[in-house]
């Protein structure tokens, strides 16, 4: 599947080569976990195709459908380069069948908290794709700092796609806050001297004054009180 990135450090690329080994020979004599390993390693050290392909096999074995897919999709995007037409053929049956062995959930929320599944951070929010998910009864988190966190269980069922708003309420004593310019370039927002982020922000803040100004290259605004 073609080399990986040019320009590595040879002392890494050498390690990085000795745990995709030790994952395929691993992987031959059926210890799928250790494989699974060997491959991530490898993977840490220089992300290749060939690593990354290899891992979403283990995966699969140790019946987690959900996380193997969305690895054969980072081979197809990123790793794209690497791949010729037999590879490209050979996956799309691969990602067909683990397509229909998942469930697919469109999470929206009123905050860009961290989603948790069954205990394992899955992204923040607006997440860019459907969360993949095996089906049963899964529990659906959000967690944001400053708010009560959402919890939710949810049924999923094999090829179908349901949607679910996470609706966040401020602690007690904590408000939200918006803080928006005008024109389509951020700049950057300022709560009591310490950046917060881009604009639009939003987030929450204890009762009381707080002081609110935002900042491009050198040029700001000036201090507002809330």
């Amino acid at each position: 599947t073609g080399n990986v990135f040019a320009q590595t450090d040879p002392a890494r690329l050498d390690e990085a080569k000795e745990h995709f080994r030790r994952g395929v020979a691993l992987l031959t004599t059926g210890d799928t976990e250790r494989a699974l390993e060997a491959f991530l390693r490898s993977r840490e050290l220089v992300p290749s195709g060939k690593n990354t392909a290899n891992a979403p096999i283990c995966l699969e074995r140790l019946g987690r459908p959900d996380e193997g897919l969305e690895m054969y999709e980072e081979v197809l995007t990123r790793f794209s380069a690497d791949l010729d037409a037999e590879d490209r053929e050979n996956l799309a049956p691969v990602m067909a069948a683990l397509r229909q062995k998942i469930g697919y959930l469109e999470l929206s929320s009123n905050v860009d908290g961290l989603v948790v599944v069954d205990g394992r951070a899955r992204g923040r929010l607006p997440l860019h794709t459907a969360l993949r998910l095996l089906p049963g009864t899964r529990t659906v988190r959000v967690v944001k700092d400053g708010y009560r966190t959402f919890e939710q269980r949810v049924t999923v069922t094999a090829g179908r796609t349901f949607a679910l708003d996470a609706e966040l309420e401020p602690l007690a004593g904590m408000g939200a806050v918006r803080i928006e310019t005008s024109g389509d370039v951020p700049v950057e927002a300022y709560i009591d001297g310490r950046r917060v982020g881009a604009t639009p922000w939003e987030g929450t803040l204890r009762g009381g004054k707080h002081v609110v100004q935002t900042m491009r290259q050198n040029a700001g605004s000036a201090p507002e009180v809330l």
